[in-house]
């Protein structure tokens, strides 16, 4: 209610508010009268109102949505794609409502907006119009995903697509009606995996052999894809990383274009196959690689080229780059570093095999002889020898020892399998260069005769040296390597040389010999009990040690005891080659000998292993009986019954000793008397000599004028004496003409005592 003024004019508002679709109307009367009441009602004017609510109902129909088995997804899931490849969904939006409805799609996301990009199929827009949906109709949208690279849309979060509505007539945008639109899509590219990763390496192979390894090339992505495999170019530089093991022989053979055989691709030595086909997702595919090895010794390197459909243009642009490692190898053994064969003995460079000393265990090699040097007859000598191969495939030898003469050369060049073509000629000549040699050879041998040497590893073979005479003996040593073609690996040969010889020792002191060459032995007259000692020695002239037995020979059955001995019955020792060595050879007679028939004895002297090295000593020796004798002369072998005093200066003098010995059971009286002419006095020069004594005797030969004697005669007057006996007797003392008394005498006493002598 209100109040018109005159003329005037007001709005009335009439408010709908639509809670339920529906056409609902109403009627009302507007009323006039004065404002004062008074006139009452004046006018009525019926007003007729109508209005109509109604709902927007859209409903979005998403692909799958509710059919049997597939997972509900209220948006556009476009699955697993190939990179680069189109992929469509569908979405259907129904207006189910009155009227009709505009739309508008929004992403939220550019790189969504990228590779997703919506269209309306059905009905067909028509160009310049606005986008809407009739009403009780429905309007297909279809979604196509298309990437370039590896994307990944999970549908996780805020839709990444909205579809927003409007009221067509006034523009208004309907914000609760809003779509969300989630986005579900994965691309892909083809995905491999070759193992081994990197590449194939056959090793080392014998020549003439071949090898098959394989390598599988694996699909782990989520499609199908083929495959190719072809040679590198050669004008490419192929660079060659420590991708697999590469063989340690430097350079390798020249790369080889490839040739391809129905599935199989020939590059080089090897041969690989299926060189393409297709691989399922999941699966894997084994790829056959042959080697065969030529039947020279090198090392090959091949470059492949995988090529996988629908990879990553990142991934190998030109290919994924294989390689293919093989070597050929020709079996050998060291024939050229002698320090290394001869690592227990000496090497030089050369050796004087005609020296009376042979060097031991030594190898010469400017000749290639190895020398044992001197061995004992009968006896055996052994050295190892190292056998080693460098070479990376197992090698085979046959060891052997072969007459003096044999050419190695020959005989290798005609053996072997596969060394070659013509082997029955060269085995002709090998064994024609065997039947010219000559000379035996039981005295040398070794062991073992076969080896089986693993790559890079030795084995030993001992020589054995028997001499069976005395004798220089030749053969020669020869280490070949099945199927080895390689001269300069394929044998090791070289000379043996040893002696044979027996040792042996000369007798050089006794120096003097009988009519027989025999040694002799004399000792001077010797007193009866009393014993004189000589040494025996021997000397090794030979070049081996001696094993000496020295050995007094046994009396004859019913002789008397002998007159010689040793202080062992059977002397032993060893005599180094150039050394001396001695025993001592005792004469203690029992009863006298003269120079018509002395004591004689003998020494046998043998060297243990020589049978005709045995040495007879003959002993000689005189004894005689006395009462009294000199003993201790200086002289006893060259003067044994006198003194030499040689050649003495005048007015110069020369001591000579001996011993005066009483052997009888009467004490004696002695007195010295120089020779007529003079010149030798004794001290003491008279004396008492007991029963059983001796006494130290000493002659000077002195003159003050020129002198000469010539086996003078000097006397020794002695004389039975007694001693008194009894009670109350004191035991008389020593003396001598050299004892003497002090006493202090007067003048007088001297005077006369130097008259007298006068």
């Amino acid at each position: 209610s209100g109040v018109l003024e005159p003329m005037g004019s007001v709005e009335i508002t009439v408010t709908f508010r639509a809670r339920v679709p529906g056409k609902p109307r109403a009627d009302f009367t507007i009323e006039a009268q004065d404002t004062h009441g008074l006139c009452g009602v004046t006018a009525r004017v019926p007003v007729a109102v109508a209005a109509e609510s109604y709902s927007v109902d859209l409903a979005p129909v998403f692909p799958g949505a509710g059919a049997d088995g597939a997972e509900a997804f209220d948006g556009l899931d476009f699955g697993v794609v190939r990179v680069v490849d189109a992929k469509t969904a569908t979405l259907d939006v129904v207006n189910s409502g009155l009227y009709e409805v505009g739309y508008e799609l929004r992403f939220r996301r550019r790189a969504v907006q990228n590779v997703v990009s919506i269209v309306q199929t059905a009905p067909a827009p028509v160009e310049g119009e606005p986008a809407r949906i009739k009403p009780g109709d429905k309007v297909t949208l279809t979604a196509t995903f298309k990437s370039e690279v590896e994307t990944h849309l999970d549908a996780v979060g805020a839709p990444d697509v909205r579809v927003h509505f409007t009221e067509p007539l006034t523009g208004e945008a309907l914000n609760l009606l809003t779509l969300p639109v989630k986005v579900r899509a994965r691309s892909v590219f083809s995905k491999y995996a070759l193992v081994p990763s990197r590449g194939v390496s056959f090793g080392p192979l014998f020549v003439d052999t071949d090898k098959t390894r394989t390598f599988e090339i694996s699909n782990t992505g989520e499609f199908a894809w083929n495959f190719s495999i072809a040679g590198a170019p050669l004008d490419e530089d192929t660079p060659r990383t420590a991708t697999v093991p590469r063989p340690k022989t430097g350079a390798f053979a020249q790369r080889s274009e490839g040739k391809v055989t129905g599935t199989t691709l020939a590059i080089g030595p090897f041969a690989v196959s299926p060189c393409a086909g297709t691989v399922q997702s999941g699966a894997a595919l084994t790829v056959t690689v042959k080697f065969a090895a030529p039947s020279h010794a090198a090392a090959f390197l091949e470059t492949l080229l995988v090529d996988v459909t629908e990879r990553d243009p990142g991934d190998n642009p030109r290919g994924y780059r294989y390689e293919l490692l093989g070597e050929s190898c020709i079996p050998g053994i060291n024939t050229t570093n002698f320090v290394e064969v001869f690592e227990e003995q000496a090497v030089v460079r050369e050796l004087d095999l005609g020296a009376a000393a042979l060097a031991k265990s030594v190898f010469a090699a400017a000749d290639r002889v190895f020398c044992f040097g001197s061995a004992l007859v009968g006896s055996e000598m052994s050295e190892r020898v190292r056998i080693s191969n460098p070479i990376k495939v197992t090698a085979r030898v046959n060891v052997s020892v072969k007459p003096h003469g044999y050419n190695p050369a020959a005989a290798v060049s005609g053996g072997g399998g596969k060394a070659g073509k013509g082997g029955g000629k060269g085995g002709s000549k090998a064994a024609a260069a065997e039947a010219e040699a000559s000379g035996p050879v039981d005295c040398f041998d070794v062991e073992p005769k076969q080896l089986v040497i693993p790559p890079h590893e030795h084995r030993y073979v001992t020589i054995f040296f028997s001499p069976t005479a005395m004798q220089a003996f030749k053969a020669v040593f020869n280490a070949t390597v099945e199927e080895g073609t390689d001269k300069a690996t394929n044998r090791l040969a070289f000379e043996l040389f040893g002696e044979g010889t027996l040792p042996h020792v000369t007798v050089v002191d006794p120096v003097a010999r009988d009519d027989g060459g025999n040694p002799v032995m004399t000792f001077p007259k010797t007193l009866v009990g009393k014993k004189l000692t000589k040494r025996l020695s021997v000397r090794n002239d030979g070049v081996l040690p001696a094993d000496v037995r020295v050995a007094l020979a046994a009396p004859a059955p019913g002789a008397p005891p002998p007159a010689f001995r040793m202080e062992l019955p059977v002397a032993a020792f060893v005599v180094v080659p150039g050394g001396t060595s001695s025993v001592e050879v005792t004469f203690c007679p029992r009863a006298p000998a003269g120079v018509d028939a002395p004591c004689a004895g003998e020494v046998l002297v043998s060297v243990n292993g020589n049978a005709f090295e045995t040495a007879a000593v003959k002993l000689r020796g005189e004894a005689y009986e006395a009462e009294v004798a000199l003993e201790d002369l200086p002289d006893p072998e060259g003067y044994p019954d006198g003194l030499q005093f040689g050649d003495v200066a005048v007015g110069a003098s020369r001591e000579l000793s001996f011993t005066l010995s009483n052997i009888s059971k009467d004490h004696r009286r002695f007195e010295w008397k120089g020779p007529e002419a003079g010149g030798v006095t004794f001290s003491p020069a008279a004396g008492h000599l007991r029963a059983g004594q001796s006494k130290r005797i000493t002659a000077t030969f002195a003159a003050t004028e020129p002198l000469s004697l010539d086996a003078a005669a000097a006397g020794c007057v002695l004389y039975r004496i007694a001693y008194p006996e009894g009670p109350g007797i004191a035991a008389a003392p020593d003396w001598d003409s050299s004892m003497t008394a002090v006493r202090f005498i007067s003048a007088e006493e001297h005077e006369a005592a130097v008259a007298a002598v006068e």
